[in-house]
């Protein structure tokens, strides 16, 4: 089906031409005269919204978001992200895009964070992670024995407890498959209970310049795909999607925490707060990155709101253009 638009004042200079019958153009006549009230009741209408968004806005009560289902920026109440409706129930549109600027991650903030017990801790010497993989340093992976030789050989060079001097490939692989035969019995063991189990040892300084290295892959993988507009993030947003990325993987965040990339998505920086929780966990790493969000719940007014009790609802305006809530299935 097509929507034509007529013009009301060509079709009642062509009335006569159109239908013959007098009653029929008296029908037709009577028609176009509920359509010209009915239009000038909405333009009128129109005009009031206009005038209460104006006022709105220049209160600060509502402002423009980027609504990401639009790709265009919609007017919203200040701190619900409700959507404002105009006279016909459709969100009022900027009919563009708001330009959020640029932000640079703060590197200075997260690496120390990331050698900290709370989040990641330094180890100097291979461990089983929580997972049973085996790790070294600031939370870094070694996947095989080719990769251990990898980092020996290149940025994470390990030496021998003992005498400090540089280990050999055989002491390196050596040590690996130590903790690989580990991980039936110590899984889930605190790092710090292989120290006694090892004879290597890492530079910190080496596993801090490593860690460097990890985190901007992390942070890239997710700016390519499931966080795009990553670099306009406020610092503590950035710095909360990068630990969730660094700890867990960017796929497992991408496939396992839907609720949070909408939130993103949207800049309703308190839902995702909520949702940045990780279950295995424990508080002392969970609080901390949940209260990076809170700069930006404060700074940030206008959003499109994901959550459940208010994506429903919408601000739609009386015949009096005065605000009232109403709720849209």
């Amino acid at each position: 089906m097509h929507t034509i638009r007529i013009s009301i004042p060509m079709l009642k200079m062509n009335l006569s031409k159109t239908c013959p019958s007098v009653a029929e153009r008296q029908r037709i006549s009577k028609a176009l005269m509920q359509i010209n009230s009915r239009d000038a009741l909405k333009a009128e209408l129109e005009q009031a919204i206009t005038k209460v968004c104006r006022a709105m806005v220049g209160r600060g009560e509502a402002g423009w978001a980027n609504d990401p289902a639009l790709d265009e920026a919609v007017l919203v109440e200040k701190g619900t992200g409700i959507r404002i409706l105009s006279a016909d129930l459709a969100p009022i549109r900027l009919m563009s895009k708001i330009t959020h600027p640029a932000v640079a991650f703060p590197w200075s903030r997260y690496l120390p964070l990331l050698a900290t017990k709370a989040f990641e801790d330094s180890v100097p010497h291979m461990y089983l992670d929580r997972e049973g993989n085996v790790t070294v340093g600031i939370g870094h992976h070694i996947i095989g024995q080719s990769d251990a030789l990898r980092l020996h050989n290149g940025p994470l060079p390990f030496a021998r407890k003992d005498t400090q001097a540089r280990a050999t490939d055989d002491e390196v692989i050596a040590e690996y498959n130590r903790l690989v035969a580990l991980k039936a019995s110590m899984s889930n063991t605190v790092a710090r209970k292989f120290e006694g189990l090892t004879h290597l040892s890492v530079k910190e300084t080496h596993s801090k310049a490593l860690v460097r290295t990890d985190a901007e892959v992390r942070i890239n993988e997710i700016r390519n795909n499931s966080f795009r507009e990553f670099d306009s993030y406020p610092e503590g947003v950035q710095m909360a999607i990068a630990d969730l990325a660094f700890n867990m993987g960017s796929t497992i965040v991408r496939e396992s925490f839907p609720k949070f990339q909408t939130a993103v998505k949207h800049r309703d920086w308190q839902t995702a707060k909520g949702e940045s929780s990780r279950k295995d966990i424990g508080r002392e790493r969970n609080t901390p990155v949940a209260e990076m969000f809170n700069t930006a719940i404060a700074s940030e007014k206008y959003f499109i709101t994901t959550k459940e009790e208010n994506a429903k609802k919408r601000l739609a305006f009386t015949t009096e253009a005065k605000l009232k809530p109403i709720t849209v299935n």
